[in-house]
């Protein structure tokens, strides 16, 4: 049963505003603070305790961002495996739906409810669903996972706190059992380009007419963007569409040695509404991207707080419609440690 509404960034566009048509979610761990987005209300509802589950859209890291900036788990499923239907598309190649909730198991419950084939999203997978909680508790030792490291130099880098707290759940990993092996960056770090270039077009492409005969109606942060859509070019989208092919099958075949890719999930923890740049966020690696390009699953857990006391995020990748795996490996980290028992003070 859906019990309300929650914010989020307008048309799933608009980077974190104080000035948008509604109030904007503010972040639980610290008011001054966003949450990510663009599914904002939802994290921050989990991380406050008013909820025992939400749902989130992720074109980007619509579901992952507000999940490691909140504290929270969250899953952005194989493409196909949630149905998008009645949800407003951003960009239809790219866009998920998909869960979030205060821990794994309950992340998993979540998605069961929500997986399987529905005839009214032409993207909806037809096949079969499997069950998540089966062998949720289930050893993770011998599994291989690989850390794309130069990925995490990618321009500014990744913040130092951000980096060690990483460095801290690869061991827990090593004292699970797993291997941790370094991969291949590149297909990581060339997924954001392509995959920036398909949301501009397919995002104008939706909001086309509107924008031409209502654009007082947007936010002037939104308005820009999908604006910008229309100096993308026929060629433009489809060299990036050709990019995403290749970078596909580049990590489709470091998973055929590989059980995840684990990497951070933010490069920066939450910032405040004051100090937050979006051009910030260009300079630094985009940890979710590659997820949406590729349609592999890929799961948020909490991993740690910096010295301000915002929550760290950990991000795990798996193969395609294999989110049981990437589930297991998730609920092995959380029982390994006590991040995700951790709540703001309200």
């Amino acid at each position: 049963m859906l019990v309300g509404k929650l914010a989020m960034h307008e048309f799933a566009y608009s980077p974190a505003t104080l000035d948008g048509a509604f109030p904007p979610a503010r972040n639980p761990w610290n008011l001054e603070y966003v949450t990510g987005g663009s599914s904002s209300g939802s994290g921050a509802a989990l991380a406050a305790g008013l909820c025992f589950g939400t749902l989130g859209s992720d074109t980007g890291g619509s579901i992952r961002n507000p999940a490691s900036n909140c504290g929270i788990a969250g899953i952005k499923a194989t493409y196909g495996r949630v149905s998008r239907a009645g949800v407003i598309p951003l960009s239809w190649s790219l866009d998920h739906a998909g869960p979030m909730a205060r821990c794994v198991e309950d992340t998993a419950h979540m998605l069961q409810a929500l997986s399987g084939y529905d005839p009214r999203d032409p993207a909806s997978a037809n096949v079969s669903v499997p069950d998540f909680t089966a062998d949720l508790r289930g050893s993770i030792a011998g599994m291989r996972f690989g850390v794309p490291r130069e990925w995490l130099e990618e321009g500014s880098g990744t913040d130092p706190e951000v980096l060690a707290a990483f460095e801290e759940s690869l061991q827990v990993f090593r004292d699970l059992g797993a291997t941790i092996d370094d991969v291949d960056s590149e297909p990581f770090i060339d997924s954001r380009r392509p995959q920036t270039m398909i949301i501009a077009a397919e995002a104008y492409a939706y909001h086309e007419e509107t924008i031409a005969t209502r654009p007082q109606d947007f936010n002037s942060k939104v308005r820009n963007r999908i604006r910008e859509g229309a100096l993308v070019s026929a060629a433009d989208y489809i060299q990036a569409q050709r990019a995403r092919t290749g970078i596909r099958a580049a990590i489709a075949e470091i998973m055929k040695t590989h059980d995840a890719i684990v990497s951070p999930t933010t490069a920066r923890t939450a910032e405040k509404y004051d100090d937050f740049q979006t051009e910030t966020r260009y300079g630094v690696p985009s940890f979710t991207n590659p997820a949406n390009l590729t349609g592999l699953p890929a799961l948020s857990v909490p991993c740690g707080f910096n010295s301000e006391g915002m929550p760290i995020g950990l991000q795990v990748q798996g193969r395609a419609f294999d989110e049981a795996t990437v589930l297991r490996i998730g609920q092995a980290y959380e029982s390994a440690t006590d991040w995700h028992r951790r709540h703001p003070a309200l």
